[in-house]
C-alpha cells in the first residue's frame, strides 16, 4: 500500500506542476489551490543584446572603411563631410576616428593585408613617364 501511495503522490505532483507550468505568468497556484492572480510588473525591455551586436557591427563597417580607404583617405573623405551640409556635419561626427574603429583596422590589415588598390597603386605607375597613359588591364 505504501507503495502504491508514493506512486499516487508522485503522480499527483506531476500533474501540478505541468498545471502551473500551463498557467500564464501572472497567475499563481497558492498551497491551498486556489488559483490567484498577481498584477504583471511592467518593466521597460530594452533589447541590451541586440543594441550590442548592432554596435559591434558599426564600429566593424567603420573598420573596414578606415582599412580600405587608408587613415589619410578617410580622414580626408570626413573632411569633405564636415565641410558641407548640416547632415554630412552630423555624419562626420559619427563616423568620426575612433580608437576602436583604427584598432579594428589594424587587425583587418593584419590577417587580410593591405587592400587591392593601395597593393596595385605603386606598380601600376612605377616606370610611367608623365602624361603617359597607364596600361588597361
Amino acid at each position: 500500500m505504501d507503495q502504491n501511495l508514493s506512486r499516487f503522490n508522485q503522480r499527483v505532483n506531476r500533474i501540478e506542476r505541468s498545471a502551473s507550468a500551463r498557467l500564464p505568468r501572472n497567475m499563481h497556484i497558492r498551497r491551498d489551490g486556489l488559483v490567484e492572480y498577481r498584477k504583471p510588473i511592467w518593466r521597460p525591455g530594452i533589447p541590451w543584446r541586440s543594441l550590442t551586436l548592432a554596435l559591434a557591427c558599426f564600429l566593424a563597417l567603420k573598420g573596414f572603411m578606415i582599412w580600405h580607404q587608408g587613415e589619410t583617405g578617410y580622414a580626408a573623405r570626413l573632411a569633405e563631410l564636415e565641410t558641407g551640409t548640416t547632415g554630412g556635419q552630423i555624419a562626420a561626427r559619427i563616423l568620426s576616428m575612433d580608437p576602436a574603429s583604427t584598432w579594428i583596422a589594424q587587425q583587418i590589415s593584419a590577417v587580410i593585408g593591405a587592400p587591392p588598390d593601395r597593393e596595385a597603386a605603386p606598380e601600376r605607375t612605377a616606370g610611367l613617364e608623365d602624361g603617359a597613359p597607364a596600361p588597361v588591364q
